[in-house]
């Protein structure tokens, strides 16, 4: 017995390794307590679906995958070849929604709900339909993290721009009451749609062609 279960033993203390490990490089990603707050909420629901039996997968609900469709369609032609988000994100995709987002504690409670509630035949859980849309008629402000050089920043307002001319969103460069802010980090990181007036989008050197999918 003991010689299985040694080896049994090692592979969870490697598993867990790699768990710490990937939260300590997010945590070096996200400095904002806040915002590492809710991709611990997000990290442990995750975690909770795939305890069940049987696991339940968390997806949007079909009416904001139909919104994000329509969204993603306006910059679809627009977005660069290069390693797919999952690839850049792979060491702590498990902590994120879709490998790449942050679920805000309203879009948890939701679709935890829905599990509760039934969904589960279904096996999945479904993010409430009421998503966060961005405002239409107020100027969206962004800024830069130190990380970001003019090549960088020229990228980025080309992208916003692409975005300010195709949908109905207006994009400011500068700072306001409600506004983005772009950092740079080791992954492409952000949340569904507008969650807060003060929100961060983490974009990494070979996420820049993603920039306008992480935006929306």
């Amino acid at each position: 017995m003991r010689l299985l279960f040694l080896p049994l033993s090692l592979i969870l203390l490697l598993k867990c390794n790699d768990a710490y490990e990937s939260e300590q490089k997010l945590e070096k990603l996200i400095d904002n307590s806040e915002e590492m707050a809710d991709i611990e909420r997000t990290s442990k629901f995750l975690e909770k679906l795939r305890q069940l039996d049987p696991p339940v997968k968390a997806e949007l609900s079909p009416e904001t995958e139909k919104v994000e469709e329509q969204m993603m369609k306006l910059v679809e032609d627009r977005v660069e070849r290069g390693p797919s988000i999952g690839e850049i994100n792979k060491e702590f995709s498990d902590h994120l929604f879709e490998g790449d987002i942050i679920l805000s504690p309203d879009m948890i409670s939701a679709m935890d709900k829905q599990q509760i509630d039934g969904e589960k035949r279904d096996k999945r859980a479904t993010a409430h339909k009421d998503r966060r849309l961005w405002p239409k008629n107020e100027t969206l402000y962004f800024t830069y993290g130190a990380g970001y050089d003019e090549e960088a920043r020229i990228l980025i307002r080309q992208k916003i721009s692409e975005l300010d001319e195709n949908t109905c969103l207006k994009f400011e460069e500068g700072t306001g009451p409600k506004m983005l802010h772009f950092e740079r980090g080791h992954g492409c990181v952000s949340y569904i749609g507008y969650y807060r007036n003060n929100q961060s989008i983490w974009v990494d050197y070979g996420c820049d062609g993603a920039i306008q999918h992480e935006v929306m």
